[in-house]
């Protein structure tokens, strides 16, 4: 148990790039390093993490967790995840609160997301060599892939991708700060509980909620505060800390953190349940096969649009291959490679 939390709380403060990175992350140190898992036991709970609703690679952890420690690892590793960055984000906040703007690291952030997409590339060549067997395997990736790529919606991908495997397996054989803070943590509350996909996708959430709906929030303030959320460690949804502390304080920012991500453990615990039990079914084992592939399908696809926003010169492609070399030949902690590379975009 030490030594789960012990890892949570550092993919907390060090799991930089969103969520396709936090789960690179723990795969290298859950079933590389650590050997807590097998890599087809990583796809199954990759693929009921992208089918219920929630942030992704937090409850990617927390089934992890259950995984080890069953109920208690769930919970205690979601919740050491989850503090030291909403802990960062109040921090980020309180700067942004005083001084009206956030600091600018875009060379820092540069240099970091160069790192990540090298330490994704490599997650999706090791996953991708155990759950892409065969033709189908491959076919559903591919699609998934590019479905994804398109704009589908990740649950959408994934259960049609799992049906399609069945089916080839089958034949093989919106400022106002008096108002009441319950009013923000209900629409939190709300939006953890329907919020499917990647993390990104809160933004379009919380704009309709907070800003269109209620009037908390100026389209800028909420750009500003999305900002916070993606300049500190850990799950995306601590912009929800972010909007908290801003709006409310300390209290704000800690209910608001506890309303967005409570949804999630209920979720994970009953997933992760009804896994265990289905685990054994033919069918339900052939359709996580082809959810498995999809998930990989959908890894390949955040490469590919990273790379397409962050990659424009030689000397980033340049940073891209010696991030894959490193992570792949040397045994240098992910945290101080990624800002090794952070430094290095700042100065550059």
């Amino acid at each position: 148990m030490i030594d789960l939390l012990k890892l949570s709380f550092y993919l907390g403060l060090a799991a930089f790039g969103g969520p396709a990175a936090h789960i690179a992350m723990m795969h290298k140190e859950c079933v590389e390093k650590r050997n807590w898992l097998s890599d087809d036991d990583f796809l199954n709970y990759l693929s009921l993490s992208q089918l219920i609703p929630g942030p992704n690679s937090t409850e990617m952890l927390m089934h992890i967790g259950a995984h080890k420690k069953r109920w208690t690892g769930l919970v205690l590793s979601g919740l050491a995840f989850i503090i030291p960055a909403a802990a960062l984000t109040i921090a980020l906040t309180a700067v942004y609160k005083t001084y009206g703007h956030v600091p600018q690291w875009a060379g820092f952030k540069t240099g970091i997301q160069i790192g990540v997409v090298g330490l994704i590339a490599l997650a999706v060549h090791k996953l991708g060599k155990k759950a892409v067997v065969n033709v189908g395997h491959f076919v559903v990736t591919i699609v998934a892939g590019l479905l994804t790529i398109v704009g589908v919606p990740a649950p959408i991908v994934i259960i049609n991708m799992g049906v399609l495997y069945l089916i080839f397996d089958g034949l093989r054989g919106r400022k106002i700060k008096s108002d009441p803070l319950w009013l923000l943590c209900g629409s939190l509350l709300k939006i953890g509980s329907i919020l499917v996909g990647s993390g990104y996708v809160l933004i379009s959430y919380l704009d309709h909620e907070l800003v269109s709906n209620l009037k908390l929030l100026t389209h800028s303030e909420l750009l500003d505060l999305v900002a916070i959320g993606q300049l500190t460690p850990g799950p995306i949804l601590t912009t929800a800390t972010a909007i908290g502390y801003y709006l409310h304080g300390l209290p704000g920012g800690i209910l608001a953190t506890v309303s967005i991500f409570l949804p999630s453990f209920f979720f994970v615990l009953s997933a992760f349940k009804a896994g265990e039990k289905l685990k054994g079914n033919k069918k339900v084992t052939a359709f996580m096969s082809g959810t498995g592939a999809a998930a990989v399908g959908l890894m390949v696809a955040t490469v590919f649009n990273i790379t397409q926003s962050t990659l424009g010169t030689p000397i980033q492609m340049f940073g891209l291959v010696l991030s894959i070399a490193i992570f792949n030949y040397t045994k240098i902690p992910t945290m101080l490679v990624l800002i090794g590379f952070g430094v290095a975009g700042l100065l550059l």
